[in-house]
């Protein structure tokens, strides 16, 4: 299951990996409620939510080259949108997070390589140096509101570097 909030609602949205349907959160429940039905694309790994209009960007694919959508959830009833593909040779991308400034980024399930994607078109570009420091695998990433890039792989909290390079890490107590 993946999961993205929007700030100035407090709305969590999820969706598993096999699933065809986004739900919200209950706020007052706690409880999923189906909120779009009708996914496409195959398996379904990466979800984003840009904070400033709530705009949900998925990855749908686990191969690599994979799919990009974008789903609005202030017009729920509205189908998820295909950008297009993250392109040849870029692998497949489980964690997806949106900067400060709208710019959506992914990092690669190897843990070696950030990108941005466009919301034009989908396609993934390599964005500063190569990772080193942390393992593959699954987990999540986020920006801070300072601009600073976390990486959560299994119980570890990292710290990226924009530029690349080596990342830095402890423990969650």
């Amino acid at each position: 299951m993946v999961g993205a909030t929007r700030a100035a609602e407090a709305q969590l949205y999820v969706y598993s990996i096999n699933q065809n349907t986004i739900r919200a959160i209950g706020l007052a429940t706690g409880l999923p409620v189906t909120v779009y039905t009708g996914l496409v694309g195959g398996q379904k790994a990466s979800l984003a939510q840009r904070t400033s209009d709530g705009l949900m960007a998925f990855i749908a694919g686990t191969a690599g080259n994979d799919s990009v959508f974008t789903w609005n959830p202030n017009t729920p009833a509205t189908a998820p949108v295909f950008l297009g593909r993250t392109g040849a040779g870029v692998p497949y991308l489980p964690r997806l997070t949106f900067d400060a400034a709208g710019t959506l980024h992914a990092m690669n399930t190897a843990s070696t390589q950030r990108y941005t994607i466009s919301l034009v078109n989908g396609a993934a570009t390599t964005a500063g140096a190569a990772i080193t420091g942390i393992p593959s695998g699954g987990g999540d990433m986020a920006f801070a509101p300072n601009g600073t890039l976390y990486a959560v792989i299994g119980t570890p909290v990292y710290t990226i570097p924009l530029a690349g390079g080596a990342a830095t890490g402890s423990a969650i107590t």
